[in-house]
C-alpha cells in the first residue's frame, strides 16, 4: 500500500486550451442544469445563473445546451486562446475586444491560436453577467454529474474555485467546418422580457413573482404582501451566487413565533429551498439563487 498527498486536477497542457490572464470578477466554470437531485445532501445545483443566456451561447457554437461555459458578472476577464475555435457571448453587455477589435455580442464569432479576447466593464443597464461559450465546451471533469463550480464546497468546475491568472482550461473536441452565427433581431428582448421587465427609472427591473406556500395569509399579513408587490428592493453588496439580499420595507407577521421552528416567525422546522425563490429570513429579504 503506497499513500501520497492527493492533488487538485490539473488538465494536460494540449493545445486546445484557454488560459485567463486576467481573472474577471467571479469567473467560474458552469453547465445547465447544475448538479441535480442533491438538495437533500444539501449539495445545490451551482449552474449558470442566466440558464437561457447559457444555453444561448452553447447554440451559438453549436454544442449541446449543457456544455460547460463561462460565467463572469461586473468585469470580465482576459482569455488567451491557445488554438482556433469559435467562441460565443451572451448575457449582459460587456466591453469586448479581440485583439484591440470589437467583438458582437449575442453572436459566435472566430479566435485564432495566440489570440487575446479582452472582457471589460458590464453596461449595468443590461444585467450583471455575461457568459462565454467555446464550441466543445470547457473540458474540465464532471463532478456529481455536473461539471458546475461551486466555490463554497471548493469542488466542480476548475479546481472547486473561481478562475486565477494563469489557469489552463482544457477545451473539448468539437466539429469541422463550424460557421460564426447571431442571434435573430428581436429574438433576445421578445424571449428574455417574458420575464422582467425594464421600467421606466435607471438600472429598475420589474420581476414577476408567485406567492409560495409560505405567503400570507399563514405567514405575512396581506398588507405585508402588497407591500412586497409595490416596494422598490434595492440589491445589497452582500450577495453571492447562492444568495441575493434585498434591502427594502420589513414585512408584518400573522404569528407571533415560529413555533417548534424557533423563536422569530420566520422560523419554520424544515422545508426544501427552490431556486429563484424569495425567503424572508427574521427581517432580511433573500432570493435563493444557485
Amino acid at each position: 500500500l503506497h499513500i501520497r498527498r492527493a492533488t487538485p486536477h490539473q488538465p494536460l497542457l494540449t493545445g486546445r486550451r484557454v488560459s485567463p490572464t486576467c481573472a474577471g470578477l467571479q469567473t467560474s466554470v458552469q453547465d445547465w442544469p447544475g448538479r441535480m437531485k442533491l438538495w437533500h445532501v444539501g449539495v445545490p445545483p451551482s449552474g449558470p445563473m442566466d440558464s437561457l443566456h447559457s444555453r444561448l451561447a452553447n447554440a451559438l457554437v453549436g454544442n449541446a445546451s449543457d456544455a460547460a461555459v463561462l460565467e463572469f458578472g461586473l468585469t470580465g476577464p482576459t482569455l488567451k486562446f491557445h488554438c482556433d475555435c469559435l467562441v460565443a457571448l451572451t448575457g449582459a453587455v460587456f466591453e469586448a475586444s479581440l485583439d484591440g477589435a470589437p467583438v458582437p455580442w449575442n453572436a459566435s464569432f472566430a479566435v485564432a491560436g495566440g489570440q487575446e479576447l479582452k472582457l471589460g466593464q458590464v453596461d449595468s443597464s443590461t444585467g450583471v453577467r455575461g457568459y462565454l461559450a467555446v464550441a466543445g465546451g470547457i473540458d474540465v471533469p464532471l463532478y456529481l454529474g455536473s461539471r458546475s463550480t461551486f466555490p463554497n464546497g471548493n469542488f466542480g468546475g476548475y479546481q472547486g474555485r473561481y478562475l486565477r491568472p494563469g489557469d489552463s482550461l482544457p477545451i473539448g473536441a468539437s466539429p469541422e467546418g463550424l460557421k460564426p452565427l447571431a442571434l435573430p433581431q428581436g429574438w433576445r428582448e421578445k424571449y428574455a422580457g417574458a420575464v422582467h421587465e425594464p421600467s421606466g427609472e435607471d438600472n429598475t427591473v420589474v420581476v414577476g413573482v408567485l406567492p409560495g406556500p409560505h405567503a400570507n395569509p399563514d405567514y405575512f399579513t396581506d398588507d405585508a404582501m402588497d407591500v412586497f408587490y409595490s416596494s422598490p428592493y434595492q440589491v445589497h453588496y452582500n450577495s453571492n451566487r447562492l444568495g441575493v439580499r434585498l434591502n427594502g420595507p420589513r414585512p408584518t407577521w400573522t404569528r407571533t413565533d415560529g413555533g417548534e421552528g424557533g423563536s422569530h416567525p420566520s422560523n419554520v422546522h424544515d422545508h426544501t429551498y427552490g431556486e429563484r425563490r424569495q425567503q424572508q429570513q427574521r427581517q432580511d429579504t433573500c432570493c435563493q439563487a444557485v
